[in-house]
C-alpha cells in the first residue's frame, strides 16, 4: 500500500491523524526511581578498585 505524493505531504498526514492520540509516550513501563546522586553512588560501587576504595 503505496502514498501518493500528495497523501505525505504533513498537512494531508496532520489531517489523516486527527482523532487518533499521536502524543510521545515512553516505551518503558518501569517505575523511574532515583536521582543522579543515586546513580554516582553506584557508578562508584561499580568502579571500585580490588582494595575496596573507589577509583577517582
Amino acid at each position: 500500500t503505496h502514498m501518493t505524493r500528495e497523501q505525505a505531504t504533513v498537512g494531508a498526514l496532520r489531517k489523516a491523524a486527527e482523532g487518533h492520540d499521536v502524543s510521545i509516550q515512553a516505551l518503558s513501563k518501569k517505575e523511574k526511581t532515583g536521582d543522579a546522586s543515586d546513580w554516582q553512588a553506584q557508578m562508584k560501587k561499580a568502579t571500585a578498585n580490588v582494595s575496596g576504595t573507589a577509583g577517582d
